[in-house]
């Protein structure tokens, strides 16, 4: 927004630096979900599917959660459970 508009960009300019901690320059833009198993620790990443138009009702509060494997750990762990 800022760079399109030169008034807003000198307001933001002039505002006082937050105090406190910064975060990691590291950081990851995601949240995992971390389950601990017998296995240890499995790291996942999680996304929902919504449907945006359903012409069903029933189908308009609808969400499901996909969990996707984070790391090669869980990638192992799960493969190894979908064949038993």
């Amino acid at each position: 927004e800022a760079l399109g508009n030169p008034g807003l960009a000198r307001r933001l300019q002039g505002l006082p630096r937050p105090q406190g901690p910064t975060l990691d320059d590291e950081a990851s833009p995601l949240v995992l979900t971390r389950v601990g198993t017998a296995d240890g620790e499995l790291r996942f990443l999680s996304t929902f599917t919504t449907f945006g138009m359903p012409l069903d009702i029933s189908v308009a509060s609808l969400r499901i959660e996909h969990l996707i494997p984070a790391d090669e750990k869980t990638w192992q762990v799960m493969r190894k459970a979908a064949q038993v």
